[in-house]
């Protein structure tokens, strides 16, 4: 398991796992967000961070705060997706040959978040979305992607956004409290600029545990 830690410009450490982990791991982080726990995973190389996952009403949160001045009722229209999400659920080949056909470059990291009503949102199945992980964090990068919704059998139980749209959620989040301490909260359950206080792997698997299979590993 490798995990990075990265260096914000206000000091925040942030500590994402690779690709590969990520990958074996996606499946139980959807399944404890399900469960409530309060988590996201953070994916990435060694250079930077890339994505992340988070649970729907975290998102859902984040869309409110970012369209709280146009007042366009954008959680609403939100909200409508996540329930209604099943009509637009990809089969893996659709699903591949979308992959396939979106730009690969990486966007600016410094672009805007755009309002959510011109986000492309893409919903799949989970287990969809770990075997083609590379490309779909590749494309979320880019651009190519901005939500993917993920869980199964039509129903989102988990978003997977690019993390610099996260970021930005997250100064939203500290303007909102007229402080930095959502904000602190939320990185504090991700951040550790002290790798010898990493988890394990034993300790990752441990924490994110199949609810319906205690004992699976």
């Amino acid at each position: 398991m490798a995990q990075f830690n990265h260096q914000l410009p206000d000091g925040t450490t942030l500590q994402a796992v690779d690709v590969e982990t990520a990958r074996r791991y996606l499946r139980r982080v959807v399944w404890s967000i399900m469960e409530g726990t309060p988590t996201e995973l953070i994916i990435g190389t060694a250079e930077r961070a890339q994505a992340v996952v988070l649970s729907p009403d975290a998102w859902l949160h984040d869309v409110e705060l970012h369209d709280q001045q146009a007042d366009s009722g954008a959680k609403d229209r939100a909200r409508r997706r996540l329930d209604e999400v099943e009509q637009e659920w990809q089969s893996e080949e659709h699903f591949t040959s979308l992959l396939v056909g979106m730009v690969k470059q990486r966007a600016d990291p410094d672009r805007l978040t755009p309002p959510f009503q011109k986000q492309r949102v893409d919903a799949v199945d989970v287990q969809i979305a770990a075997r083609l992980l590379d490309d779909v964090v590749t494309c979320l990068e880019s651009g190519g992607l901005e939500v993917l919704m993920l869980g199964e059998r039509g129903v989102a139980e988990a978003v997977m956004i690019p993390i610099d749209y996260w970021l930005d959620y997250l100064g939203l989040e500290a303007d909102e409290t007229g402080d930095d301490r959502i904000a602190g909260i939320v990185r504090e359950r991700i951040a550790n600029g002290d790798p010898s206080k990493w988890v394990s792997e034993e300790e990752f698997r441990a924490q994110i545990k199949d609810p319906r299979k205690p004992r699976d590993d």
